[in-house]
């Protein structure tokens, strides 16, 4: 149970208990197993979300609300990697210190840039999906991701 709360609890913003629980590299290492379970939990919720409000919202809005939803739930960890790597790569200086501006907190231009690319192309993504697959995609997709990692 304690590798399954440890991957919760390393995957999502989802609350988990913290009480007599230390994360040792042991419970870690077991946790991996449990990552693609995350990634249902996190596919359910937003799968979820769309069966119950698909139906009232316009198509438009539920795209956004399916693209915002997980980077919500998981704390935009793969999203905030994506405009470090992106500020890191073009940024046309040295490999050390491409490095360095990736582990920077703060985001640059070309980071800003990936981040409304990558977030246009998963709306227009959506919106030209046939609207009875997206469920399954919803919940298929973040289980996949986490399953690769």
């Amino acid at each position: 149970m304690d590798a399954f709360l440890a991957s919760l609890a390393f995957l999502t913003r989802i609350p988990v208990p913290q009480r007599n629980r230390s994360y040792d590299p042991k419970v870690f290492s077991r946790s991996i197993i449990f990552f693609p379970m995350v990634g249902g939990i996190i596919g359910l919720v937003n799968g979820g979300l769309y069966l119950l409000l698909g139906a009232f919202l316009p198509v438009h809005v539920m795209a956004v609300l399916i693209i915002v939803v997980p980077i919500f739930m998981s704390g935009g960890i793969h999203f905030d990697g994506l405009l470090d790597t992106c500020d890191g790569i073009f940024s046309g200086r040295s490999r050390e210190r491409s490095l360095e501006i990736m582990k920077d907190s703060r985001v640059g231009s070309m980071g800003v840039i990936a981040g409304i690319l990558d977030i246009l192309l998963r709306y227009s993504i959506l919106i030209s999906l046939p609207q009875g697959i997206l469920p399954a995609i919803m919940i298929a997709h973040p289980v996949v991701g986490r399953w690769v990692m």
